[in-house]
């Protein structure tokens, strides 16, 4: 499953089943940073994809003993978790200004994205050209 770009970052109201029929278009829309693969956050009413990607999820459900419908909570539902999907990967374009001995990183990311993430990365960045 993919989701489409709204402004260049992951829109997940827009959300399609990639299928054969469809995969060589929605393999170009990826590529240009049009369309985003996503990843089941689960909940009682996940879908699971089709093909190979759903059988690893199924599988990775079963080996952790865990159900959709276990995220329902039937004394209060409020509490329960519906599921989602986020972007797997997004592109991120990072704007840098450095002065004097300071740097500044400004990025915008999605929700449900990480900025420890992005700074994780280029923290590798830094420690492999100071060694």
């Amino acid at each position: 499953m993919v989701c489409f770009a709204k402004d260049g970052l992951p829109d997940m109201d827009r959300v399609q089943k990639v299928t054969s029929e469809n995969l060589e278009a929605i393999n170009r829309l990826a590529g240009r940073g049009r369309a985003f693969l996503t990843l089941p956050i689960i909940g009682f009413d996940t879908e699971i994809a089709e093909g190979a990607q759903g059988e690893i999820e199924r599988a990775i459900l079963r080996e952790e003993g865990i159900s959709p419908e276990n995220f329902k909570v039937e004394e209060n539902p409020d509490l329960g978790s519906r599921g989602t999907r986020r972007a797997a990967q997004c592109q991120v374009k990072p704007q840098i200004r450095v002065e004097e001995n300071q740097g500044e990183l400004q990025f915008v990311l999605p929700k449900g994205s990480y900025a420890t993430v992005v700074l994780r990365e280029y923290m590798k960045s830094i420690d492999a050209i100071k060694s």
